[in-house]
Order: structure tokens, then C-alpha cells, then sequence
């Protein structure tokens, strides 16, 4: 728990990290338990979304009863975009950041209103997508701290064993993919690998009971840790645009073709997403993008009509605000350099004649507000 309050307190100083990252607010102690309260994001987590949304296998794809997409191509691009945009300022050295637990439950919603400018008034809704629980977050210059988080969205290369070389996937698959996910062990904090076989025992006499988080292979990079962050995220937008169970088990499943750059395209998606998405989840971590390629990545780049023309406004907002602001400055360095009887003058003309030096400061003035 100390470590998400440091990890919200570290990005809450960067103005750029609360776009999409959920902005944390307090942290207190009360009753010997500590209290954290962070931004309200009234959408709730992707992974309330998508059981709001009633699944209906058809062609071994979940969609919705109607036919619908279970979440549309603008939604998918936008996830992809908000979340690589949270983990480029994790990653920033500046920050030196890894969350180390992407997945559905982690990444949440808010709604936000915009401002049509030359209609005046509110329009439209976006949902903006904010990574948050930063419980597991780690610095990448301690990778020996760091714990993996759920074990469907971690890479191989942070399945490995001590030595750094092996996986087995028996064991992960045991533990992740045949117990059914309802709540998390009350045993947390770091599980030595020796520790595993016996925690295994313990977990599997437990049904519904989730496996905890458990620490890393100790060699492990900060580098590693990076790429692992974009490998969950790949994980995670494979699961919400095809629909399936990322927890199939076996040597076809889906839990290791996604490890061993074997998952199938999945159909129905704009050009150039699956590829995106496979490149996420090369084997090979060295290959995987960054957050910041993520984003220059041309397929996250297309905007749509309605996007571009709320773009074309954000520009216009701010060139109205920066030709308002100049324009006051030279008016009142006017106002200084000039006689105060000659100033008086200019704002007793007649507006009609076009000269009011002291009409037109004020409607700059008002501009400038009614922009703010």
C-alpha cells in the first residue's frame, strides 16, 4: 500500500502524467488502516465494462446479443492510445516508473465533455481511459524490489525462473488458468521462487481463490521491466478486440501462443491493429515497441472526422487565447507609455466609429475569460 501512495505522490507532480493516469488526491491512516483517495472515474474499469456488457459466443468470438462490436474500432484505438500515453510517463526517466500489472481491471474510464466553439456551448462526450492501482508500480532502477502482477498478463521472460532461463508452463498454468478468478489470497508481498511449489499446495486446496502476486526473476532489467509493461498491454487489447479467454490452457491454448508468438489475427479489426498488437507480444522483449513508438504508430494516428474536427477546435480555442493575451499586453503597454487624459479620450468615442480603444479591452478581456 506504501508503495502505490509514493508511486500516485511521484506522478502527481507531472502535469502530463494525469491525462491518463488516475490523478491521486490524499492518503491517511484511520483505525490502523491506510486510506488512499484518488480522481472518481465514473466509468468504472474496462473489466466492468465488459461484463456489463452481455457476451454471446458466436463463431467463438464474444459479441454482443444485437451483433454489435463488444467494444467498437474508436474505442479500441482509443485504449491502445490512453494507455500507451499513461505508460510513456511511467516510463519517462524523468518519472522511472513500471506498473508491472496492465490488465482490464487496472485501466479505468472517465467521462469528459467538450466544448464546441462555434456553437458555444457543451457537445459530445469522450471517455478518456487512466491507468490506476499502482500498487505493484516499481522504480527501474530496483528491479530486485519489483513483483509481477496477474499471472494472464505477464511476459515469459518475467516467468523465468531464478536462473532466468526456463518457464514452466505447467506450473503458471496451474496457477493461473485453472482456478477461477473471484478473490486474491490475503498473503501478500514477495514470494521467493523456493517458496512457490509449497504456496502451489497451499492455493490449489483453496477453490476460487486466486494465486498472490510473487517476485520476478533476478535477471530482470529495468529495460525487461519496460517491455513487460507493453507486453500486458498487448495482452490486454488482444482480450478486448477478439473476445476470448486469455486463460486457455494446453500446448494449442491461448495462454501459450501468446507467449510463443503463436496467436491467431484477429478478424475483423482496422488495418494495421493486429499487427500492432503482435509486435506487443513478440518473444522476443528486445523487438517489442515502446510506449512512445506505440503512439507514432500510423494506425493510432488516423483520427476520425468527428476527431479531427474537435482537434481543429482545441487549435482554435488556443490561438484565439494566445492573440487575446497579446493583445491586452499591448493595450495596457499602451495604456502606460500614453497621457492618461488622451486614454479617457479613446474610451469616450463612439463605438460605431471603429476607434474605442477602451470597448475593444474589454471585449479582449472577455474573450480571454470566456475561453478559460
Amino acid at each position: 500500500m506504501l508503495r502505490e501512495v509514493i508511486a500516485h505522490q511521484v506522478t502527481s507532480r507531472f502535469a502530463d502524467a494525469g491525462k491518463h493516469i488516475v490523478r491521486y488526491s490524499a492518503a491517511w491512516v484511520e483505525d490502523d488502516h491506510l486510506y488512499i483517495q484518488n480522481e472518481y472515474c465514473d466509468g468504472g474499469s474496462i473489466d466492468h465494462l465488459l461484463k456489463r456488457r452481455k457476451w454471446v459466443k458466436q463463431d467463438s468470438v464474444y459479441v454482443r446479443p444485437d451483433g454489435a462490436e463488444v467494444i467498437t474500432a474508436k474505442e479500441q484505438k482509443d485504449i491502445f492510445r490512453h494507455v500507451a500515453e499513461g505508460l510513456r510517463c511511467l516510463h519517462d526517466p524523468i518519472i522511472g516508473l513500471v506498473h508491472l500489472d496492465i490488465k482490464p481491471a487496472n485501466i479505468f474510464i472517465k467521462s469528459e465533455c467538450t466544448f464546441d466553439v462555434d456553437a458555444e456551448v457543451l457537445s459530445g462526450e469522450n471517455k478518456v481511459y487512466k491507468i490506476g492501482d499502482l500498487g505493484l508500480a516499481a522504480h527501474i532502477n530496483t528491479p530486485s524490489e519489483a513483483e509481477h502482477g496477474d499471472g494472464g498478463y505477464v511476459s515469459q521472460e518475467m516467468m523465468n525462473d531464478v536462473g532466468g532461463t526456463t518457464c514452466d508452463y505447467g506450473w503458471w498454468e496451474k496457477e493461473f488458468c485453472l482456478l477461477p478468478v473471484k478473490a486474491c489470497l490475503p498473503l501478500s508481498g514477495l514470494v521467493p521462487h523456493t517458496e512457490r511449489a509449497n504456496r502451489s499446495q497451499q492455493v490449489s486446496s483453496m477453490p476460487g481463490i486466486f494465486p498472490p502476486h510473487s517476485s520476478i526473476s533476478q535477471n530482470v532489467t529495468s529495460e525487461t521491466m519496460k517491455k513487460a509493461d507493453i507486453f500486458s498491454l498487448g495482452v490486454m487489447m488482444y482480450q478486448i478486440c477478439s473476445g476470448r479467454n486469455i486463460r486457455e490452457s494446453g500446448e494449442d491454448g491461448l495462454y501459450r501462443k501468446l507467449r510463443t508468438g503463436r496467436a491467431e489475427d484477429i478478424s475483423g479489426l482496422v488495418p494495421g491493429l493486429n499487427g500492432l498488437i503482435q509486435r506487443c507480444l513478440d518473444p522476443d522483449h528486445t523487438q517489442r515497441p515502446s510506449a512512445r513508438d506505440i503512439l507514432v504508430d500510423k494506425v493510432l494516428l488516423q483520427v476520425s472526422v468527428s476527431e479531427k474536427k474537435h482537434q481543429a477546435q482545441l487549435a482554435q480555442r488556443d490561438a484565439a487565447l494566445v492573440a487575446a493575451k497579446a493583445t491586452i499586453a499591448q493595450l495596457k503597454n499602451e495604456a502606460v507609455l500614453r497621457p492618461p487624459l488622451a486614454v479617457l479620450a479613446d474610451t469616450t468615442q463612439s463605438p460605431r466609429a471603429g476607434t474605442s480603444r477602451g470597448a475593444k479591452f474589454v471585449n479582449i478581456v472577455q474573450l480571454a475569460q470566456g475561453i478559460h
